[in-house]
């Protein structure tokens, strides 16, 4: 199916056999058909559930590919594995994925870690126990004990957010440069930090992993809070 335009895009969709055939709830994500325009994007499906989750089906007239748009909170980003602009072919992609691909984004799912986190010993980081539910209105969103896959190798392991701002403080692992790092947004916007950053070090951590762990814990309490009082 070519989109020759996108005011025309709903009509050219409406018998589209995937759209047509869609399961009503996967896991507890329920599914609306909308359609609705931000700039180039047109959403045309959403799963969303009641955790400020959501996956949107989305065509964009800037590259003319249908993709796959993930909302996680303040989150908001494509899965590069899903893209095509022909619209069987995105279908034959997706379809048989939807539920693998709604379970990476729920909150009650477990992610789960690549192999180089998993042997530095995330999925059991005692820090979970001691990160506060909410810091001055931040809520605590994300937490080591269920990841967020995210982007080029990143995984999120911690995010406090204050919706109704748009404000956010998050923390990741990047399994490429194995390392430990920190993103803020306020009204959605990125901002830089470095207040987070720990790389490991094969002579300093390569025969004591634990202390990688232990280094990162300590700069994430030491500078959780003041940092998202200074956000605002």
């Amino acid at each position: 199916m070519k989109i020759e335009r996108c005011n025309v895009v709903a009509e050219q969709l409406k018998d589209w056999d995937f759209l047509n055939n869609l399961p009503q709830q996967v896991l507890d994500f329920q599914l609306k058909k909308v359609f609705s325009q931000d700039g180039a994007e047109y959403t045309f499906v959403r799963y969303e559930n009641a955790d400020s989750c959501a996956l949107d089906v989305v065509y964009t007239e800037e590259t003319g590919d249908f993709v796959v748009v993930k909302n996680v909170g303040l989150f908001r980003f494509r899965d590069d594995r899903f893209y095509s602009r022909d619209a069987k072919s995105f279908a034959t992609m997706v379809a048989p994925e939807l539920e693998k691909i709604i379970r990476q984004i729920s909150r009650s799912c477990n992610a789960g870690y690549p192999s180089t986190a998993a042997d530095l010993g995330f999925a059991k980081w005692g820090i979970v126990q001691k990160l506060p539910q909410e810091i001055n209105g931040y809520k605590l969103f994300i937490t080591p004990a269920a990841p967020l896959q995210f982007l080029n190798g990143s995984y999120v392991l911690i995010a406090y957010e204050n919706a109704d701002k748009g404000n956010q403080l998050a923390i990741f692992y990047n399994e490429y440069r194995n390392e430990v790092f920190g993103e803020l947004k306020k009204e959605r916007v990125f901002q830089f930090t470095r207040n987070f950053d720990v790389a490991f070090d094969e002579e300093r951590h390569g025969a004591k992993k634990d202390l990688f762990l232990q280094e990162a814990e300590e700069k994430i309490l030491q500078n959780l809070e003041p940092t998202i009082i200074e956000l605002g």
